[in-house]
């Protein structure tokens, strides 16, 4: 009878003071900051505190440091910031050697990083001798920085500043505008926190006056002011765009995917009751989880995405949106064969396309 091998049970790895933050700075440095608050007493800081910053300094500079006897005789705390700018050749005989030697007792290592490679050996090393917390905020395939992520961050620092459960509407106009810089987006949403306490809450008109838009924002802008047939308006947003840098073919793009988006969505406004998009909370907390499981994937399953798309859709009749679809193709071709100026071509289309809506509530030349 065969028998049966038995698999020769590892050896634990030993348990080390390190700990490894990934991402951006403006998340990574607080973080950094709370651990080795914890690690010494604030009276200690000044004294048994270093910080080493690569590629400047050595990340070998790290093991004589360690060397080193604290101030007080209680140890002391290494803050390696920028880690993933060294040689391979380094950091393969900086892991090798804590491997080998360990921390003394009393020895802590914190280190931050916004590029390391989480396949390579080192940092594989803090996660099985240490901790290794990993904020870096996700991105989608175009690049932006993912739905999810920047609702979790943004949720996450405005709680931190201050503004406890902060408004989901204010959160998802947030979403609207993160664009693709993670930095930027961090920046904006800590301006928004100073101007939400300044008022005790944040709401999406606050978001809209004080957030930049890094993203596409514009575009929901744009295609609701035309569903508002508010030519003025439009004309503005569209100058502004213009004047920033736009290309005229990106806005058309943009313009297209935002009304097929609607198109889609459409249809379910002409199934929805008569009143349900009037409220958005009481949507997201009744209407939506009643939906069928398709639409709300659809949707990513997030009710206010699924709100606000049904807002706007629900703005123009679907024979308008297929309309406003086909102009948008139309001025799309009339750019590329014809030598008519882009800039006057899409004022074109925005009269024809304010002009055709069935209210007649704003001024159309």
């Amino acid at each position: 009878m065969a028998t049966r091998r038995t698999k020769k049970p590892e050896k634990p790895r030993a348990s080390l003071p390190v700990h490894l933050f990934l991402g951006n700075s403006l998340l990574t440095y607080p973080a950094a900051r709370r651990c080795i608050a914890q690690i010494l007493p604030e009276d200690r800081r000044e004294t048994d505190l270093e910080v080493v910053r690569i590629p400047e300094q050595s990340l070998i500079s790290v093991i004589d440091a360690v060397s080193q006897v604290g101030m007080f005789g209680g140890g002391r705390c290494i803050w390696i910031q920028g880690l993933g700018g060294e040689s391979a050749e380094e950091a393969e005989s900086f892991r090798q050697e804590l491997e080998k030697s360990g921390l003394p007792d009393g020895y802590a290592i914190v280190a931050t990083s916004a590029s390391l490679d989480l396949r390579s050996k080192l940092p594989k090393w803090f996660r099985d001798c240490g901790t290794l917390t990993d904020l870096r905020i996700e991105t989608d395939r175009k690049g932006n920085l993912d739905e999810n992520s920047v609702r979790r961050i943004a949720t996450q620092r405005l709680e931190e500043a201050g503004l406890q459960r902060p408004d989901a509407a204010a959160v998802e106009a947030i979403v609207r505008r993160a664009g693709s810089d993670a930095g930027q987006f961090m920046a904006e949403v800590d301006k928004l926190a100073l101007a939400g306490l300044a008022v005790g809450r944040l709401t999406p008109e606050l978001v809209a006056e004080n957030m930049r838009d890094l993203g596409t924002a514009w575009v929901f802008d744009l295609t609701d002011a035309i569903g508002r047939k508010s030519f003025n308006e439009a004309r503005v947003l569209l100058d502004g765009l213009l004047a920033s840098g736009a290309e005229p073919l990106m806005i058309l793009g943009a313009l297209a995917e935002n009304v097929g988006s609607m198109i889609a969505a459409r249809p379910v406004v002409d199934r929805l009751a008569p009143g349900a998009l009037r409220n958005g909370r009481q949507f997201v907390n009744k209407t939506f989880p009643k939906l069928p499981e398709a639409t709300r994937a659809g949707f990513r399953n997030n009710g206010w995405k699924a709100y606000f798309s049904l807002v706007a859709a629900s703005a123009f009749e679907a024979r308008e949106l297929r309309r406003l679809h086909g102009a948008l193709a139309e001025a799309d071709l009339r750019i590329k064969s014809t030598s008519a100026a882009p800039a006057n071509l899409l004022f074109s289309f925005l009269v024809e396309a304010c002009r055709n809506r069935r209210r007649n509530n704003a001024q159309v030349p």
